[in-house]
């Protein structure tokens, strides 16, 4: 008989499993682990939310876990933002190419999202950690 599983949805580092373990309570074989945390508010249609709807209807998924960590870098520096020829790349996009929101906005935008979309059902337990990897601290969020 297959178990009810767990969603994972990080920015966790792939070779973090004992950490996923720890944070949720779970073991590994209940996990399902997407390591794609980005903000979802930005991105409404984004492929993350297909996945997400596409996992509740393949697979028993009891509940969802967004587990982001502090002081993820940019997706590309400044320095390398201004040897790129952007003249016609609107400022919202360099923006968002050279500044990461924080954590914790990420986190609690992105349960709101998945919890306010029609499709994802109220029966699923949607929960956040914030995870500091330099204090060891960890945070719940919800």
């Amino acid at each position: 008989m297959n178990s009810l599983k767990t969603l994972i949805i990080t920015n966790v580092k792939e070779e973090y499993p004992p950490m996923i373990e720890m944070l949720t309570n779970r073991k590994m074989e209940d996990l399902v682990i997407s390591n794609s945390l980005d903000e979802m508010s930005i991105h409404p249609d984004n492929s993350m939310i297909r996945d997400i709807i596409y996992s509740l209807n393949t697979i028993k998924i009891k509940e969802i876990y967004v587990i982001g960590e502090i002081n993820k870098e940019p997706l590309i520096s400044k320095h390398h933002l201004s040897k790129i020829d952007n003249t016609n790349l609107p400022k919202e996009a360099s923006n968002w190419l050279i500044e990461t929101p924080p954590m914790i906005s990420i986190i609690k935008n992105n349960i709101k999202y998945i919890k306010e979309h029609p499709l994802i059902p109220h029966s699923i337990t949607i929960s956040g950690i914030l995870v500091n990897r330099n204090t060891g601290d960890l945070e719940e969020i919800s």
